[in-house]
């Protein structure tokens, strides 16, 4: 069990034993109990579970392993579990009976055959969640008689033998297992040797979905380890692992183990959004980053993020308001983090997962205060071939996307929180298919009070690691520079008006800034509700194409929802498709601000 902040096993918190060790040995049977010596299940005499509570005191979230040898003579039998959670009995690669979730104590019965007179082994697995926990392990006679297994005392019982003077090798693990696994978990079996018979490594076989592939295959304490990590499942398959080996007995005996398994559901990234190598320099590292702040009252959502970034921030009257953000040494609001993404208004206080946070840039502002601002992060990721999580720790909201060009106000969208929150996570899976370095934009805000940024990738073993840390194994690199001619939509009315509504009269327009490929002008088409229309397209300064259209046409009594289509293409031959839907004010919403009454004279 891994700790997630940094890919390492969670300590065992259970009791040991005399040795040191957390192996024990169990003379009698399996009849345990957390609350001992009250009873839970069939039988009375219940015991405390060993190692338990644990060295915090902790009765809960452990899981047990029993290992046993039984004789049993040809026939059929009947077993059964009683347990408070969950359980799994097996023998060998064989599974005779499971309850894989929580429960309150509850026999699960089950039945099998065998065909010669031995001492079979077998391994029962408890795992206990929350609240009460008890274990007993019985078999059931042709008169429905049960019997705990091992229980001396009473006729009939089966005998169980803690320990083996020669046995077989067994399966001890797979994995992936289920449904929802990440699309690079790597394929895993573990086999533990048996008492003086070991796995023969030489003779392990490894086929995947059918295809015979070549695994990594390591031997520690008895274990022999088999690891296929070569691969990165479709999205949404079903996927099939079987592995072979035979053992070192002077009569091998061979084993087979064969499990399915499906990955999680997730898109790829187009490769058509990575630019060349060439444009990207790998000489300025991490992210380049403009920040405005206000000391006005203004809404927490990224419309308003993006409407502060733009310099489109404005009084009622339409008047432009300043930016209070401190400035950097050029006077501008642009600064350079050549590191990772750690920021935090309080440092040098931690928030979020990782220590060592730094202030943001221009914050605290002019005006001393570290409320009401948005930060923008560009930068270039370079990702091979591979599955990836990226994760945003934020206080407050933030947007995570990439497109083609950075900048682009219609990107594909990662991931996004739009409102106020104290230091949370939020993680996206994606997929790339082509190695290459991908634009990516982070708009952030901060409301008031703490605030705090972090942006991390996860690997698969759990541990989170800042982008670009280059000073931890297995970070993901980021370039802050590059020359990216992408042309792209620089501004959407009334997409970016906040609260996405507009009066008939005032046009709707989409602002395009032209590049390399260059926009194909005869290429532009608008829809209005589904409806082509014709509208103007204007090149402003030689670099910014300015498509317009009046919706007055489309104007009802009452307020409607309006939905405008923008269709382009560059001389490339790629097409973009940008839309958005807003409120169109109906003729009922324009009532005056105030009347006079007949007779009464205007001033003007």
């Amino acid at each position: 069990l891994l700790n997630p902040a940094n890919g390492q096993p969670f300590p065992n918190t259970a009791q040991t034993n005399t040795d040191g060790t957390y192996t024990y040995v169990e003379t009698s049977v399996l009849n345990y109990n957390l609350s001992a010596p009250a009873t839970a299940g069939n039988f009375p005499g219940d015991v405390q579970y060993p190692g338990m509570p644990g060295t915090n005191g902790n009765t809960n979230n452990f899981a047990l392993e029993a290992i046993t040898y039984l004789y049993l003579t040809p026939g059929a039998y009947t077993f059964g579990v009683n347990s408070d959670d969950g359980f799994r009995l097996s023998s060998l690669a064989t599974q005779v009976g499971v309850w894989d979730a929580g429960r309150g104590a509850l026999d699960s019965i089950f039945s099998f055959a065998v065909t010669q007179t031995g001492y079979y082994p077998f391994r029962l697995v408890h795992f206990e969640g929350t609240g009460p926990a008890s274990l007993e392990w019985f078999s059931v006679t042709p008169a429905g008689q049960t019997i705990l297994i091992n229980d001396t005392a009473t006729s009939g019982f089966i005998p169980a033998y803690s320990k083996a003077t020669s046995s077989r090798p067994y399966f001890l693990a797979s994995s992936p297992y289920g449904a929802g696994n990440r699309p690079d978990k790597p394929v895993v079996i573990q086999m533990q040797d048996g008492v003086g018979i070991q796995v023969n490594t030489n003779t392990i076989h490894l086929l995947v979905n059918g295809t015979a592939v070549t695994p990594s295959i390591t031997r520690t304490g008895g274990v022999t380890t088999v690891q296929y990590g070569g691969a990165t499942w479709a999205s949404a398959s079903a996927n099939t692992a079987m592995v072979w080996f035979a053992d070192t007995a002077v009569a091998p005996v061979s084993q087979t183990n064969q499990f399915t398994f499906s990955a999680l559901t997730y898109a790829s990234i187009p490769a058509s959004y990575a630019i060349s190598a060439a444009a990207v320099d790998t000489t300025k590292p991490g992210f380049l980053q403009n920040v405005f702040q206000t000391d006005r009252p203004v809404p927490s959502t990224i419309a308003y993020a993006e409407i502060m970034l733009a310099g489109q921030w404005a009084d009622a009257a339409g008047n432009l308001l300043p930016n209070k953000a401190t400035a950097n040494t050029d006077g501008s609001r642009t600064f350079a983090q050549t590191n990772v993404l750690n920021y935090n208004v309080a440092v040098p206080a931690s928030a979020g997962n990782f220590t060592g946070d730094s202030q943001f840039p221009g914050i605290p502002g002019t005006g001393g205060s570290t409320n009401t601002f948005a930060l923008e992060a560009i930068t270039y990721l370079y990702l091979p071939v591979g599955y990836y999580v990226l994760g945003v720790n934020s206080d407050d909201g933030f947007r995570l996307t990439t497109a083609p060009n950075p900048h682009e106000q219609f990107p594909y969208q990662l991931a996004v929180f739009d409102g106020t929150r104290a230091a949370a996570d939020t993680t996206t899976g994606f997929g790339i298919t082509n190695a290459g370095y991908y634009p990516f934009r982070l708009v952030y805000f901060q409301a008031t009070g703490p605030g705090s940024l972090e942006l991390f990738s996860v690997a698969v073993s759990g541990q989170k690691i800042l982008v670009n840390d280059t000073n931890t194994t297995g970070c993901i690199r980021a370039y802050r520079s590059a020359t990216d001619t992408q042309p792209y939509v620089q501004w959407a009315y009334p997409y970016r008006a906040g609260a996405y509504s507009a009066l008939a009269g005032i046009p709707v327009y989409f602002t395009l800034v032209d590049g390399t490929p260059a926009v194909q002008l005869n290429s532009i088409q608008l829809t209005f509700n589904g409806t082509v229309v014709s509208p103007s397209v204007t090149r402003m300064n030689g670099t910014n194409i300015v498509v317009s259209y009046d919706p007055s046409a489309y104007q009802q009594t009452t307020n409607t929802t309006a939905t405008v289509q923008l269709v382009w293409a560059d001389a490339s031959g790629h097409y973009n498709t940008n839309a958005f839907s807003f409120t169109l004010r109906g003729y009922e919403s324009l009532t005056p601000l105030w009347t006079l009454p007949p007779g009464s004279r205007s001033y003007l």
